[in-house]
């Protein structure tokens, strides 16, 4: 693939299947580091297959950097800062992209600044 992303951070929500794993596995391949969220962060379900652990397994295996955090984004308690904390800690940068994939019903805030 290409690097048109080399040398950024890539922070993509719902990346556990579908779509938002193939944009991590795309980010990733073009040359971005990855940190990707969602619900189940070490196993799939029993009605939906993948896990946030499967997408960094894949990402890393063809040689790309990520990263994963487990979040629940439809629980509003959650400190989505968070997540942004835990990519800026694991690739030593801020966040340059951000793809919000999470399936919840409502849109969410994600603070990039600490």
């Amino acid at each position: 693939m290409g690097d048109s992303c080399r040398g950024r951070v890539a922070l993509v929500t719902g990346a556990s299947r579908g779509i938002g794993k193939a944009i991590a596995l795309r980010l990733a391949a073009e040359g971005a580091s990855v940190c990707v969220t969602g619900r189940p962060a070490a196993t799939g379900s029993a009605r939906l297959a993948g896990s946030l652990a499967e997408t960094v397994r894949d990402i890393e295996a063809r040689g790309d950097r990520a990263t994963a955090i487990g979040a629940d984004l439809a629980d509003p308690s959650f400190d989505r800062r968070r997540i942004v904390h835990h990519a800026e800690d694991a690739f030593g940068r801020g966040v340059d992209i951000l793809v919000n994939n999470a399936a919840a019903p409502r849109t969410f805030h994600i603070g990039f600044r600490r």
